[in-house]
């Protein structure tokens, strides 16, 4: 992150244009297979998530497999470390973190460690939603 004259943001949308909208994806591949990976059978899943992996270039040896250890607990974790490397500093890792209500997450601040929940995952209204309502 850098600190600029309206905040932080991330360097990964920086450009010499400073054209940022242009570089920030609506969607992604990757987030579509993640997607199915969460809407089908464990066993079907785990081929999504691997043609993710294997396409960033980690090797076939180490895919995921489909036995008796894994289970829908397994799936949650798999695809959150997934989104964690996908959607860094985006919405998509966020929204993930709060539809799977997750009590934790990478780099949680110490004092929510554990402990979050529906409260934190709402965003405060803004002024002009509360006076134009």
């Amino acid at each position: 992150f850098i600190h600029g004259n309206n905040g932080l943001m991330c360097r990964k949308y920086l450009s010499k244009d400073k054209n940022y909208s242009e570089k920030i994806p609506l969607i992604r591949l990757s987030e579509m297979y993640y997607i199915l990976a969460e809407s089908v059978s464990l066993e079907e899943s785990v081929t999504y998530i691997n043609k993710v992996r294997n396409a960033r270039g980690i090797s076939r040896n180490n895919n995921i497999e489909a036995n008796d250890s894994y289970d829908e607990a397994a799936r949650k974790e798999a695809l959150n470390k997934e989104y964690q490397k996908d959607f860094f500093a985006e919405g998509q890792y966020f929204y993930f973190l709060k539809r799977h209500a997750m009590k934790t997450f990478y780099r949680c601040p110490p004092s929510l460690e554990g402990k979050m929940s529906s409260f934190q995952y709402v965003f405060p209204l803004t002024d002009d939603e509360k006076e134009y309502n």
